[in-house]
């Protein structure tokens, strides 16, 4: 498993974020920090530290290209439905598995990432954003994922479930005092 507290502000010249994630695998848990500001991005497992500049906003950015149909994410819903319930709305869409594998493979192409993805696909994703007031409040994504390499197979299951308490200024982000 994984647990992820996550705290992101945008800011008119990039991003803070400072990310403390906790992985337990096989009885062993390992804590991985990860925070961003003034362009660089430090990353430290308690025991080795990283300090590299963080150019993902960037990149993700040049790599969208909403011009063509079949490379926008826009392609790849496949159904979008709205429900209300005690003052919270949520929309609930799923994209396309088979759409989504591809456009996978795209990236990693154009990232300079040779590896063989043919073993790799991705059911289709669900994903749920609910809003009370107007404000996000929370995000749940389903996806189930098989990778096969050299005659063997692991199948997955990634459920992601973020719930959003705080939002625009109310977002503080206390950096440590050692990042270098």
């Amino acid at each position: 498993t994984i647990e992820s507290n996550e705290k992101v502000r945008l800011l008119e010249d990039g991003v803070e974020m400072a990310t403390v994630m906790t992985i337990n695998t096989m009885g062993e848990t390992q804590t991985v920090e990860t925070y961003v500001t003034d362009g660089v991005m430090y990353t430290t497992d308690g025991t080795n530290k990283v300090k590299a500049p963080y150019t993902a906003l960037d990149d993700a950015l040049g790599l969208t290209d909403l011009t063509s149909t079949t490379s926008s994410p826009l392609y790849a819903i496949q159904s979008i439905s709205k429900t209300e319930a005690d003052g919270v709305t949520t929309y609930t869409l799923t994209m396309s598995g088979n759409l989504l594998t591809s456009m996978t493979e795209t990236v990693m192409g154009m990232m300079g990432q040779g590896q063989d993805l043919s073993g790799m696909t991705m059911s289709d994703v669900t994903m749920s954003v609910s809003f009370e007031n107007d404000v996000m409040t929370g995000l749940t994504t389903t996806m189930n994922m098989s990778m096969t390499a050299e005659g063997q197979t692991v199948d997955c299951v990634i459920f992601l479930d973020a719930v959003i308490n705080a939002v625009g200024d109310d977002v503080v982000i206390e950096f440590p005092a050692d990042l270098d």
